[in-house]
């Protein structure tokens, strides 16, 4: 019949997409997943996956948009917490980015992702001994250890009693390392797990 035709042609492009995803192929991925949503508009696990594609592009409101109509429909699952918490980090939104990952974590109170993604806003936000044990829930002890470095530098002086902010030159630091330690804890983390 032709519904199991459109069914078999939506499998199809949903795996194509999902490999090329997870190949690297991003571009491609896209490509398969838009057909695959062309077949199935409300299918929420080809949905989940273009975010993902969205936000590997660097087309981060676009994920943002797609994740955030997803936790609406399934407010129980963490992962797609946890994936637009990240896409608020990219574009600026700590404070919604927070919010979401302590949605996760009652969800899931062991999910390591979120945890260590916690320990990042926290940090951005410079929350240091919060972004400490954050890490060391999530398992990132390497990060910790850098939480510890943070707060016995000069840049750790925010939390002492009596100074108001940062030195706009420690401020700036931070959020390079910041910066950089997302760079660097993305690429240690395995592609998106489709929720």
């Amino acid at each position: 019949t032709d519904g199991a035709v459109v069914d078999e042609d939506f499998l199809y492009h949903l795996y194509r997409g999902s490999e090329m995803l997870m190949g690297g192929r991003v571009v491609e991925a896209k490509e398969e997943l838009e057909q695959a949503l062309r077949r199935q508009p409300s299918d929420a696990k080809s949905q989940d996956l273009l975010a993902a594609v969205y936000f590997r592009l660097g087309f981060y409101p676009r994920a943002i948009e797609i994740w955030s109509l997803l936790a609406v429909t399934y407010p129980s699952d963490a992962t797609l917490r946890v994936n637009l918490a990240l896409a608020l980090l990219k574009t600026g939104q700590p404070a919604d980015a927070l919010t979401h990952l302590h949605v996760a974590l009652l969800l899931a109170p062991d999910h390591d992702r979120a945890w260590g993604y916690l320990g990042l806003v926290q940090w951005r936000l410079g929350r240091f001994a919060e972004a400490r044990e954050s890490f060391l829930r999530g398992g990132q002890a390497s990060m910790a250890r850098r939480m510890e470095e943070v707060l016995g530098s000069s840049a750790g002086a925010v939390l002492a009693p009596g100074v108001a902010e940062l030195e706009a030159r420690d401020a700036s630091a931070v959020r390079d390392a910041a910066d950089q330690a997302m760079a660097e804890f993305e690429a240690a983390e395995p592609t998106f797990r489709v929720a």
